[in-house]
């Protein structure tokens, strides 16, 4: 073999080794991803074990707090409808663990009301019911954690036309979500502030409820 001959085997071989290496270490760190996001996970977990339930348990819980609503207005009123007032929410669900969960649960907002100068012509009713997924996410002070939800609402709305008595309703399905603060008070007991919004339609519009309420575990 010339020494030409040789030296480029030797490069080639080189190459190969390197590359082989570099395959080899790009897919042990893909290999090892999974694990380092679990093991991350494990390690919220158990820091927040100190404070709340790290366990599968059901809960329930109830928010009261200041409603807003968005609604389409109805024929002859002057008014572009953002509405305000009390509102309140029952929830119920199931927590896997300190993390993650899913709940159920139905808002009710303060019915909107429509005028044309000051006389009230329509009504309108309004209320959701949410199935979501929950998450969170513990934050630098002790007890507290950030919650998110994310899901999907059934969005009513009835209005009523006080003049002729004519009604008509819409029940879409739509987007809800919401984010709040919680602070776990024991480690069955959690304080939370929330502003979540039911998406809603044209026909519905968007409703929010800007609450704070309690979480209680059934064990």
């Amino acid at each position: 073999m010339s020494i030409i001959r040789r030296n480029q085997f030797f490069k080639k071989t080189a190459i190969a080794i390197c590359a082989f290496a570099m395959t080899s270490s790009a897919s042990a760190g893909i290999m090892q991803a999974p694990q380092q996001v679990a093991n991350y996970f494990y390690q919220l977990g158990q820091s927040m074990s100190a404070y709340t339930l790290d366990c599968g348990h059901f809960y329930a819980g109830g928010n009261i707090g200041a409603s807003s609503l968005h609604d389409k207005k109805n024929p002859g009123s002057n008014n572009t409808v953002y509405q305000y007032g009390p509102g309140y929410s029952v929830i119920g669900g199931y927590q896997f663990n300190s993390l993650l969960g899913t709940e159920f649960g139905f808002t009710k907002y303060h019915d909107s009301r429509e005028a044309l100068g000051s006389t009230i012509i329509a009504k309108t009713e309004h209320y959701t019911v949410h199935l979501a997924a929950t998450g969170r996410y513990p934050i630098m002070f002790d007890r507290w954690s950030l919650l998110g939800k994310l899901g999907l609402a059934y969005n009513y709305a009835q209005k009523m036309a006080i003049a002729s008595g004519v009604a008509g309703s819409a029940g879409p399905l739509s987007w809800y979500y919401a984010l709040g603060v919680d602070y776990s008070l024991t480690k069955k007991i959690d304080i939370i502030a929330l502003a979540a919004e039911a998406y809603g339609n044209r026909r519905t519009g968007s409703a929010d409820l800007f609450s704070i309420g309690l979480n209680v575990a059934l064990v």
